[in-house]
């Protein structure tokens, strides 16, 4: 009896493949099936070895050309590599729930990152709350049919505070003049780009629009649009003729 913790009816289902060194023939098969499950190479080593006597068979158990000798080592061996796989594979039950119930255990952290990665390859911004749970947002403040005068002093403020958070507009920056940084953090960009960006805009002065923006760093389409609400983009500024004010005096 194992000490996982997930009960008897997960450690029976996931222990079915220990019938299978009791078919003799297809006793190799549990260890290579718990070997791929928990990603174990030994298990799996251990299969190709169980699964020499089933191979001797195919190759010598023709009724035709086969010996008695012949016959002898391909009985016995079936025999006892059936024996030795259903000790082996009592043995080696409790650290395959083990390994089983940590594989499962790590797939949340997998699918994590895996999402985070696709999320940057997007653009997306995990700190981004959709639109439906921003209107929820509203419903959170609690509202008190008769307040106290200390309660009447408190709740105004915090009520303020909490519809600024909520009804914050969203602020802009300016391609024309933000910095490295900043250019950094726009969805689909980073630090590389952003540091292109910079030395586009300090060799033609500046960008004429967004998709100029775009086209000097090679955005994709949609990544345009997922910065477009983040960015304004204002004319570039013509260098003036510098103006000298005053007398000139000759020497």
């Amino acid at each position: 009896m194992t000490s996982t913790p997930r009960g008897i009816f997960w450690r029976v289902r996931n222990s079915w493949w220990i019938l299978l060194p009791f078919t003799i023939l297809f006793n190799w098969i549990a260890f290579f099936i718990i070997g791929y499950k928990v990603k174990h190479k030994k298990w799996s080593i251990y299969g190709g070895i169980y699964s020499i006597p089933f191979i001797l068979l195919i190759v010598l158990g023709t009724p035709y050309d086969t010996t008695q000798w012949q016959w002898d080592v391909i009985g016995y061996s079936l025999f006892g590599g059936a024996i030795a796989s259903i000790i082996h594979a009592f043995r080696i039950r409790k650290e395959y729930l083990f390994r089983l119930e940590a594989v499962e255990l790590r797939k949340p952290e997998e699918e994590k990152r895996l999402r985070g990665q696709i999320e940057l390859e997007y653009g997306v911004r995990n700190n981004q709350i959709p639109p439906h749970e921003t209107s929820s947002l509203h419903h959170t403040i609690p509202v008190y049919p008769n307040p106290t005068p200390q309660q009447a002093q408190v709740q105004p403020n915090s009520t303020a505070a909490a519809s600024t958070s909520i009804e914050t507009p969203l602020v802009k920056i300016d391609l024309n003049s933000a910095s490295e940084l900043e250019l950094a953090e726009l969805p689909g960009v980073g630090a590389i780009l952003a540091k292109k960006a910079m030395n586009e805009r300090e060799r033609s002065g500046g960008f004429q629009s967004l998709e100029d923006f775009g086209q000097l760093l090679s955005l994709k389409p949609h990544i345009i649009e997922k910065i477009r609400p983040y960015v304004v983009v204002t004319a570039p500024q013509e260098p003036s003729a510098q103006q000298w004010a005053g007398r000139m005096v000759d020497y």
